[in-house]
Parts: C-alpha cells; sequence; structure tokens
C-alpha cells in the first residue's frame, strides 16, 4: 500500500507581469537588436520559425537581464518545490544558458519543439498584434502539448493549453514541455524575448 506521494516533476506553467521599468528595458533592447543585421543564426534556423531572430545572451553584455532572468527562474522553482512538497531541486541554482529575441509578422509560426539545453525556459511578450476579425482563438498563442507528459495529473486536462500573448506577459515553464505557435493574420508584430536556464550545482 501507498502511504504517501509527492509529485517529483509535475508540469508547472508560470505567467508573471513584468513592472514598467524592467518591461521598458528589455523592449528597448529587443528593438535596438532587432534593429541591427543578423549575424549568428542562418537562414534556414528561422524558416522553423519564420520572422527575424537575434541572439540576447551570451553575446551582449546584459548582466541586469542575466540576474532578473535568474531571479525569475529561481521563484518559479521555489513554487514548483514548495507545491510538491519536495525541497531537494532547491540545492541547484538557475544559470541563464541562451537568450534570444524574434519578431515574427502575420502568416509566421513556430512548430512543435522543446528547449533541450535548458531546465527552465520563458517568454516574455513585448509586443502583439491586432489580430484579423476573422481568427481562430488560437492564433498567435503559445500552445503547451501535454500528450507526453511526464505528469500523471495531465490526463486529467485537455491534450494542449493555449496561452493568447499578452504584453509585458512572461510564461515560464519546464524546458522538456513541448509548446508551438499557430499562425496568425493581422497588422503589427508578435515579438518576444525567449530563455532558457539550466540547475546547475550551487
Amino acid at each position: 500500500m501507498i502511504l504517501d506521494c509527492k509529485f517529483f516533476n509535475p508540469v508547472a506553467i508560470a505567467r508573471t507581469k513584468l513592472d514598467s521599468e524592467i518591461f521598458g528595458k528589455i523592449n528597448q533592447l529587443s528593438n535596438n537588436l532587432l534593429s541591427q543585421p543578423p549575424s549568428d543564426y542562418s537562414s534556414s534556423d528561422l524558416t522553423l520559425r519564420g520572422g527575424e531572430q537575434r541572439r540576447v545572451w551570451p553575446r551582449n553584455n546584459v548582466d541586469w537581464l542575466k540576474d532578473y532572468i535568474e531571479m525569475a527562474a529561481r521563484e518559479y522553482q521555489k513554487s514548483v518545490c514548495d507545491q510538491a512538497e519536495n525541497w531537494e531541486a532547491m540545492d541547484l541554482t538557475p544559470r541563464l544558458k541562451n537568450c534570444w529575441t524574434i519578431k515574427q509578422p502575420q502568416h509566421s509560426y513556430q512548430v512543435t519543439h522543446n528547449h533541450p539545453f535548458g531546465n527552465i525556459s520563458g517568454n516574455i511578450y513585448l509586443e502583439v498584434p491586432t489580430f484579423d476579425k476573422a481568427s481562430s482563438p488560437t492564433d498567435g498563442c503559445i500552445s503547451f502539448l501535454f500528450d507526453n507528459s511526464q505528469d500523471l495529473r495531465m490526463l486529467r486536462l485537455r491534450e494542449s493549453l493555449h496561452l493568447p500573448p499578452t504584453v509585458g506577459t512572461m510564461i515560464i515553464f519546464p524546458s522538456w514541455l513541448s509548446h508551438q505557435v499557430y499562425p496568425w493574420k493581422g497588422t503589427g508584430y508578435r515579438r518576444v524575448l525567449a530563455w532558457d536556464c539550466q540547475l546547475l550545482p550551487q
């Protein structure tokens, strides 16, 4: 008979709102990088996503952004450990592995993928398009797929979770969780800053 059970790898998707000061700095950084010619992503890489992509870190000196992302990842890590009542993972510290910004016009999308070089990943929405009235409710959403979930609790949920983009919002999720973005029609751009953190010994 099982006397106790803890969730050691829960599927936890967090959402938080950036304050105006940090949002303004990240937004300006993204715009500045996207105004420069690409230097480290080939066109064949971009066809998987559409739009333009620029590396933010480690190429640039943005320690303030690194500190902010690692703090957010640590808060997410603590929330997951608290809910799972398993604090062993707190012995590990989130360290930023990679960070990039993407700007996508209408008809762009992101194929189903995960982030194999991270443990905790995030998406910050910097700009959101005005969607066409005929758009589907899932258009432009980040959609998380649970069909290969490592958490038995997800068997009670629908196959996917669609989160619409909202300016100034950061979404944090486990890097192994598959996700995609549906194509959309409208005016303006879908522009984000995305990141991966690894959990490393302190």
